[in-house]
């Protein structure tokens, strides 16, 4: 607290001396690498509450890259999705599975890996926090029709 002779702001109590009209609270942030979202505290001082907003400095975490792959059938294809860094809370990414050349009864279900869950409803994935890359497995089956080479596309967060 400013305005010398303010004592005891640890303790959840101020001493204010006399002749003392105003002062002022500064409370510290600590600039992390985690990307937040906005926080807020209040401060109440004689019955008389304030409010302070904590803005995060961080870029927002988006999706860096979807790697490829290709496989005979009857194997799983797995892609690696890699984010832009580490976030402190889940985050929703938008997520698409164009078929492509893909019959449906060629691929089983989608997998997800370190906590990475699909809303079918939403077209959303999330992404619990402190996750920076996760895979997506694709399961193939292994059919006894001759099949020229079938593909499929996956997007992540607008990304290919």
């Amino acid at each position: 607290c400013s305005n010398g002779g303010l004592e005891g702001a640890n303790n959840g109590k101020i001493t204010v001396p006399a002749g003392v009209t105003s002062f002022t609270i500064t409370t510290p942030t600590v600039d992390d690498d985690l990307k937040e979202d906005t926080e807020a505290y209040s401060i109440s001082v004689g019955g008389v509450d304030a409010t302070g907003t904590i803005l995060d400095n961080e870029e927002d975490i988006e999706v860096s890259s979807v790697t490829s792959d290709t496989q005979t059938e009857g194997t799983s294809l797995v892609h690696t999705v890699t984010l832009s860094g580490e976030a402190e809370a889940a985050k929703e990414y938008d997520f698409t599975f164009n078929n492509g050349t893909v019959e449906d009864e060629d691929i089983g279900t989608l997998q997800f890996s370190n906590g990475v869950t699909y809303d079918a409803s939403t077209g959303k994935i999330t992404v619990p926090a402190g996750v920076t890359s996760f895979t997506i497995t694709t399961p193939t089956v292994d059919d006894d029709l001759k099949e020229d080479t079938e593909a499929y596309s996956i997007s992540v967060g607008g990304v290919d």
